[in-house]
């Protein structure tokens, strides 16, 4: 009895003893209590933590090679990027790590062409085909922004071999549609063509043998038209013969005077009414600005003049 009674009196006094402590100590002592966030850990903090390993872990080739840059593009020995192998996104990495650490410009010294880049991504035991596609890398707009990791590099991307060729095949049918329905003037002049066509492939085929690297584009050989195929210049002066006639066209291997000739005629044709159209000089290190409604040369422009100015003043000057 008297057992009982001590029994019953401990539980009253555990009882009041448990009421004394504070509720907040019992909940701060559970260990198996997680904090409940209002947002899913794995859209901020794991994304943004997986992307600062990405811009600074040293498991990525891009990190060691933009802190000891190599001075020439076979110094690039290993590529281990943060995306699958099997994919476009690998090449294109790859592409955009190679332009980023040689940002120079066609014709300039320290140029790396994609022809270059393929070969080397091949070399370091990788294809261009992911799941049974074939891609080429392109530039693809302005350079990359400070929030990029390739800030400051020219823009790169990747498209389907395929629709390269497509594309190139209706570039081609048009610039056949331009001699078909301009021609020549006398069959001199067709032999003269032909003749600088072979002319322009055996040059890059030498250029090719030398350097193991196939020209792509305007990097090698060119048969040029000195005044532009589609010129208004043509259209105005019918008797001065046919663009393809052999006074306008010449062999050209200067890729960055090749592509600033080209910017200055892609400027030239949005100009309202085209009022200009440009060649080289006799010696082909000068372009004349031609006034094509007179047939008359105005001016001359050195490769890398700024030829927006130039020919703002001049639209005014013609007006």
């Amino acid at each position: 009895m008297l057992d009982d009674i001590a029994r019953r009196a401990m539980q009253s006094h555990v009882k009041a003893s448990l009421k004394k402590i504070p509720k907040k100590v019992v909940t701060e002592a559970a260990p198996e209590k997680v904090l409940q966030l209002n947002y899913k850990p794995s859209d901020t903090y794991v994304k943004a933590h997986k992307q600062q390993l990405v811009e600074t872990s040293d498991i990525y080739s891009f990190n060691k090679l933009k802190k000891q840059r190599p001075s020439k593009i076979n110094d690039i020995t290993e590529w281990n990027s943060e995306f699958n192998a099997d994919t476009k996104e690998h090449l294109t990495d790859f592409g955009k790590t190679v332009k980023y650490l040689f940002p120079a410009k066609v014709g300039e010294e320290g140029f790396v062409d994609f022809g270059q880049i393929y070969k080397l991504y091949e070399n370091l035991g990788y294809s261009r085909t992911k799941n049974g596609i074939k891609y080429n890398l392109q530039l693809s707009g302005p350079n990359y922004g400070p929030s990029n990791k390739f800030a400051g590099g020219p823009g790169v991307g990747s498209k389907m071999t395929d629709k390269r060729r497509a594309n190139q095949r209706k570039s081609g049918a048009k610039r056949a549609k331009n001699l078909a329905a301009n021609g020549w003037s006398t069959d001199d002049d067709i032999a003269n063509f032909k003749s600088l066509k072979d002319e322009v492939t055996d040059g890059n085929k030498r250029l090719a043998q030398e350097t193991g690297v196939k020209p792509v584009g305007t990097t090698g050989f060119v048969l040029e038209h000195n005044i532009l195929q589609s010129s208004r210049y043509w259209k105005v002066h019918k008797a001065k013969g046919k663009n393809s006639d052999a006074f306008n066209v010449f062999v050209w291997n200067n890729p960055k005077f090749v592509n600033y000739k080209g910017n200055v005629e892609e400027h030239l044709k949005r100009i309202p009414g085209e009022p200009f159209a440009i060649r080289l000089n006799g010696t082909q290190d000068k372009i004349e600005i031609i006034h094509i409604d007179t047939d008359k040369v105005i001016g001359e422009m050195q490769q890398g003049d700024d030829y927006r100015s130039i020919f703002k003043q001049l639209t005014k000057d013609f007006a």
